[in-house]
């Protein structure tokens, strides 16, 4: 008897350090695993303080990893569902919906992400980007790659009570909306609709380029029309877009035009 008391205890302290290491794996990410952060108060993971705080002057450099289909839809520091087709990144403290901007410094390559997550809690590296990230940047395949990160655009301040904002689109929109983006602006003509819809919320509008692609400080940009509809009505925004050295179409900078509800 005494042999098999001794498995049982042998099994279950295996069993206990497995589920350990499973928690210990899974909040290496972050948000996607819970870890706090969707408030601007400090937190702890890993026996470590985190004190998230707008940094507009952020210019850091370090190493960058990235995160893909093990997180896929699972929830985000922010509350959005990761994507890993989105141009999305963990940070441990810029507040949540700072707009970053990334640069490889092996190939000088470049990309804005918005900052919807926390993380990475691993020594050593200052941000943690989604795979299309991670392909544009160039360091898909090797894992991690030593990056330059700065603000480009810092988070917009929380809306007092009781004052909606007709902000740009809701992030659960934005991979959506970004691939409409893409392909309006590579190959459509002015004035032509190009339509997007989130099957999981409803929300539905179409883009239309407004210029010419012109090229401008060495590559190609083009202004645009955007609409989203949802049950709060419709909203028009205006930007301008240019096209990476990858191919991929960026806002530059989109602002609302206009706001109608239903009557």
């Amino acid at each position: 008897m005494q042999p098999t008391a001794t498995r049982r205890r042998t099994w279950v302290a295996l069993g206990l350090l497995a589920l350990l290491l499973l928690q210990a794996c899974a909040t290496e990410r972050g948000g996607p695993a819970g870890a706090p952060g969707g408030a601007a108060k400090p937190y702890r993971v890993n026996g470590v303080w985190y004190v998230p705080r707008a940094e507009p002057d952020y210019d850091k450099t370090g190493i960058a990893s990235w995160y893909g289909g093990a997180f896929h839809n699972r929830r985000t520091a922010s509350g959005q569902k990761f994507d890993m087709d989105a141009l999305t990144a963990a940070h441990p403290t810029l507040p949540l919906g700072t707009r970053v901007k990334v640069t490889n410094l092996a190939n000088d390559r470049s990309v804005v992400l918005t900052i919807n997550d926390r993380g990475p809690f691993v020594r050593g590296r200052i941000i943690d980007v989604s795979r299309r990230a991670a392909k544009a940047l160039g360091f898909h395949r090797a894992g991690t790659a030593r990056v330059r990160v700065q603000v480009a655009e810092a988070a917009a301040a929380p809306q007092a009570a009781g004052k909606p904002r007709p902000a740009a689109e809701p992030a659960d929109d934005t991979s959506h909306v970004l691939k409409a983006l893409n392909a309006a602006l590579e190959s459509g003509k002015p004035g032509s609709k190009t339509a997007w819809r989130n099957p999981e919320t409803g929300r539905h509008g179409v883009v239309t380029p407004l210029t010419a692609p012109v090229e401008g400080a060495g590559r190609l940009c083009r202004n645009y029309l955007r609409t989203a509809v949802g049950d709060g009505g419709e909203t028009v925004h205006v930007g301008r877009a240019c096209r990476g050295d990858d191919g991929t179409w960026r806002i530059i900078r989109e602002k609302v035009s206009a706001t109608s509800r239903p009557a």
